[in-house]
Parts: structure tokens; C-alpha cells; sequence
């Protein structure tokens, strides 16, 4: 979450201020999923109608009808499923990393066969296996959001009332590791976004640099610019992914796995099917950036 990483660099060259930071960043962190919620919800309903309701069977085509007639057909709470197991996997999503990327930074210097030659290669490596780490061990409670998330209708319509129905029926239908359906692609998802955006961040700092000297904010800016191309690199995985936690817990699973899902929406639905709901994560991005850096400026100026 960016606003988290945000407020940690701003108050970085001050180390007494980091519990402050952190503070602040899970606060707002939190605030920010609450106000996201209705965006995310019809991004998951976006991805996975096609596994709910079935190719010729879609409910909506564009984002904008998808949230007038979720108001409209379901309430305004209904833009808050799946919300709850979001925010219990925040706070431990955000501080597992940070404690564990320094042992995982000395595991992968200690090995030399991964070829870690460089910062920037240390830099992708550690932050990538950190990240997933905590996303796998977070995983089931992601699965419960996508679940109750993708499961459209009324109440007396829903297939699953909480984050416990979800993790129930995944337990019934496919055992243990059914609450991992789609792990794979999800951490693919984390690889590609972290290689994109370390390996465009000094690009575009320098582009800004060169373009548009003597601005204040190149800060917010890079970390915008850079946040827009990992999403767009690395949404494809995400989709896969969303779309096999949607699958799961259910007979007559569609897909098989990522690749059988991968080929599947390829070949039925074409490549666009890949950035299903990608204008609401778009907007997602562009709206937490321009609030970061709306922060940044507040907090540098105090």
C-alpha cells in the first residue's frame, strides 16, 4: 500500500520519528481500503463474472454500469463485500516485509547462485520473496475477499455470508490446499510488478528531472508513474489470479490451473479479457497518488 511506504521514506532520515510514521501509515492505510472498497469490489465482479455467471451470461460490460447497478440492484453495502478480510490481512501485510526483507536480503547474498550482482537485482529478489511470503501466508483471507467480493445478488441470493462460509466451503470441496487457488499467479503477479516498477523508477526520475527541473514533488511523482506501469505489466496475473480464487470451492471447477486459465481466456475471450476492470485499478492508482503526494507536501512542510 503506498500511502504506508509514504510516510515511512518521508520520515526515514528521522529514525525516531519511524514509529510515528508507521503509525500513520497503517491508519491511513486502513482508511484508504474503506474508501476504495466500492472500486474494488466491482474490479473483483469485473474479473470473475465470467466464472459466476458464464461467457454468454455477463452481467456488466463497463465499470461505470457495473456500479450503478450494484447501487441500485444490491444497496450501497454491497460495495463493502468482502471489505472485512481485507482489513484483517492489512496490518500483517504490511509489517511481515518490512521485518522479514532485511533476513531474506542476507539469505540471498548468501547463496551465490542466484547471481545477485547488483543492487537493484538484491533489491527485486528480496522484496519479491518478502512480499510473498506474507501474501502466502495471508493467502486464504485474499481468497475470502475475492469470494464474497465476485458473489452477486441480494443476501437471500449470496452463496456465502462471511469470510468463515468461504473458508468452510473451500475446506468441504477441494481440502487444505483449496484455500490457495491461484497462489501461484498471484505471486507472479507481485514478481512482475516489482521488476517493472524497480526497473523504471530511475527512468523516470530522470525523465522528470531533466523535463521538469526545480519541481518539488518529483518524489510522488515517480512513485505515481511507476505505480501506473507495474499495474498495467503485471495485471494480467493478477486477473488469472482472481478469476481461480473465484473458481475455486465449487464442483465443476472452469479452470484447472494458471496456464489451463491463462489459455482458456486467450483463445474464448481474447487479450482484452486480461484487463477486465483495469480503468477502476487505474483510477485506484492515479486517486492514491495524488493523495500521497498531497501528504507528502503536508508532511515535508510541517
Amino acid at each position: 500500500m503506498p500511502v504506508f511506504n509514504l510516510s515511512a521514506s518521508v520520515f526515514a532520515s528521522k529514525p525516531e520519528n519511524m514509529a510515528v510514521a508507521r503509525a500513520f501509515g497503517l491508519s491511513a492505510g486502513c482508511a484508504y481500503v474503506l474508501a476504495i472498497a466500492p472500486f474494488e469490489r466491482t474490479r473483483i465482479v469485473m474479473q470473475t463474472q465470467v466464472v459466476t455467471r458464464g461467457a454468454n451470461n455477463k452481467k456488466y460490460n463497463l465499470c461505470i454500469l457495473a456500479l450503478a447497478k450494484t447501487a441500485k440492484e444490491e444497496g450501497f453495502g454491497a460495495f463493502f463485500r468482502g471489505v472485512v478480510p481485507t482489513l484483517m490481512a492489512f496490518v500483517p501485510s504490511r509489517l511481515i516485509p518490512i521485518y522479514a526483507k532485511p533476513y531474506v536480503q542476507k539469505v540471498v547474498e548468501m547463496v551465490p547462485e542466484l547471481g545477485v550482482h547488483t543492487p537493484v537485482v538484491k533489491t527485486i529478489l528480496s522484496t519479491t520473496l518478502s512480499t510473498g511470503a506474507a501474501t502466502t501466508l495471508l493467502y486464504p483471507l485474499y481468497l475470502a475477499k475475492v469470494r464474497l467480493a465476485a458473489d452477486i445478488g441480494k443476501a437471500n441470493e449470496r452463496e456465502h455470508t462471511g469470510a468463515g462460509s468461504v473458508i468452510g466451503s473451500a475446506l468441504e470441496h477441494d481440502g487444505f490446499f483449496g484455500l490457495y487457488r491461484g497462489l501461484i499467479s498471484k505471486i507472479g503477479s507481485i514478481a512482475v510488478s516489482t521488476i517493472a516498477f524497480t526497473l523504471t523508477k530511475d527512468l523516470v526520475k530522470e525523465f522528470l528531472k531533466k523535463h521538469f527541473e526545480g519541481q518539488e514533488s518529483h518524489f510522488p511523482t515517480v512513485a505515481l508513474v511507476t505505480s501506473i506501469i507495474a499495474t498495467f505489466a503485471s495485471y494480467p496475473f493478477d486477473t488469472i489470479s482472481t478469476r481461480l480464487a473465484a473458481d475455486g470451492g465449487r464442483k465443476g471447477r472452469k479452470y484447472f490451473g494458471c496456464i489451463d486459465c491463462a489459455w482458456s481466456m486467450l483463445t474464448e475471450e481474447g487479450i482484452t479479457s486480461f484487463y477486465s476492470g483495469f480503468g477502476l485499478a487505474l483510477l485506484k492508482t492515479i486517486t492514491a497518488g495524488a493523495t500521497f503526494s498531497y501528504l507528502h507536501r503536508v508532511i515535508l512542510n510541517k
